[in-house]
């Protein structure tokens, strides 16, 4: 490991993203949970529609965590679509926001952590993104996230 200082902050969970076995079912469980209307953005360059909650009744800022539904938008250039014919559906990954994206990579390859894209791409809600590969987390999928100003 390196000694190199850490020079962003995390500032908590983000989303968690969901790839359910019944699109509508848990589209339908999780508006009557979350009291909320779900927004929906496709992001074109990973194949993807995100149906996202808030998840609290708290809605005065945009600091909550948010539930992400994700769907595929192709069915065979979808990294959504081989999750969901390799475990049938569950949990995809669990995001957290970072102050300085471009520092955490830096910070985990100087670490010699995996990470899966080390140029930050468009992500969901005007944000820039990087995954973290499963390989260097015990097999889960980390997102970074970095709200744009």
């Amino acid at each position: 490991m390196s000694n190199k200082k850490k020079e962003f902050t995390i500032n908590g969970i983000d989303h968690i993203a969901i790839v359910p076995k019944d699109l509508e079912k848990a589209k339908n469980f999780f508006q009557l949970f979350f009291s909320a209307e779900p927004s929906t953005e496709i992001i074109e360059d990973q194949n993807i529609k995100a149906h996202i909650l808030p998840m609290s009744d708290k809605k005065t800022d945009n600091t909550e965590a948010k539930l992400e539904i994700l769907e595929s938008t192709d069915e065979e250039k979808s990294p959504i679509k081989n999750f969901y014919l390799k475990k049938g559906g569950g949990i995809h990954h669990v995001a957290v926001r970072v102050s300085n994206i471009e520092k955490a990579i830096d910070f985990l390859k100087d670490n010699k952590i995996a990470v899966i894209n080390e140029t930050p791409s468009k992500g969901a809600h005007n944000t820039r993104i990087s995954f973290v590969h499963p390989k260097s987390t015990g097999g889960i999928l980390l997102e970074l996230v970095e709200k744009k100003s």
